[in-house]
């Protein structure tokens, strides 16, 4: 921030008897604090983490590489006379290097924490086939569950996470035929198909659309399935 600076100067001087001299200036050195931009941070009851960024070898607007301190030394020991402080370069935002997209652990966790696929069956579980673009970086992600021994109609699931973390599942209830169609960083879209009267297992001609979205607290679905994908379940 500006500094104000005061010098003061008095000298005797004998020309002739004492006279006496004074002389004061004020001024701004113009010296600013170096600043760095800080980036910026992103039903089915959720929670939702946030990515900071690492301030603690900032103070008051200054770095911590040849500037100064508070006893009017740079680091290097020398006093501050004014000149550049050789060395000091401006410090880059930190990067998300730290992003996975191993999520084998975290899906079967939550595989093994929702209900299983068949009600009638309890011992028969889920199956995770690698159907997922789970990052831990990314603001919405998913992963499909199928039935262990699936027949074509068999129930299947969507599990939703956020930066990595599980949120839950898409509906409450297990669905068959269900398929990603589409997805962004913050939405997963679905398409689900259903049987009508006549149709055989293996070729359901009904079909409907839905979408899950983050909204910054939780995740909505945009869409209504009909009575054939849910049965009334959910």
């Amino acid at each position: 921030m500006p500094r104000n600076t005061f010098v003061s100067l008095a000298a005797p001087m004998g020309i002739a008897g004492l006279l006496l001299l004074s002389a004061c200036s004020t001024g701004d050195s113009g010296d600013t604090a170096a600043s760095r931009p800080t980036p910026s941070t992103v039903t089915v009851t959720t929670t939702q983490d946030t990515h900071t960024q690492d301030s603690d070898n900032q103070d008051s607007g200054t770095q911590n590489d040849g500037t100064q301190n508070n006893d009017g030394q740079n680091n290097d020991g020398q006093d501050n006379d004014g000149q550049d402080n050789e060395g000091a370069q401006p410090v880059a935002p930190t990067s998300h290097t730290d992003c996975s997209t191993d999520g084998s652990a975290v899906i079967t966790d939550a595989a093994n924490r929702i209900a299983p696929p068949l009600s009638y069956k309890t011992d028969v579980p889920w199956v995770f086939g690698g159907n997922t673009n789970y990052n831990t970086c990314r603001t919405l992600s998913y992963a499909s569950l199928d039935t262990q021994g699936a027949t074509a109609s068999s129930p299947m699931q969507l599990l939703l996470f956020h930066n990595g973390r599980f949120l839950g599942t898409g509906i409450k209830c297990n669905a068959a035929y269900q398929t990603v169609t589409k997805t962004t960083d913050t939405a997963v879209y679905v398409n689900y198909r259903y049987l009508h009267d006549g149709d055989i297992s293996a070729n359901p001609t009904g079909s409907v659309d839905v979408w899950f979205e983050w909204t910054g607290s939780g995740v909505t679905m945009h869409g209504t399935l009909p009575y054939l994908v849910t049965y009334g379940k959910c």
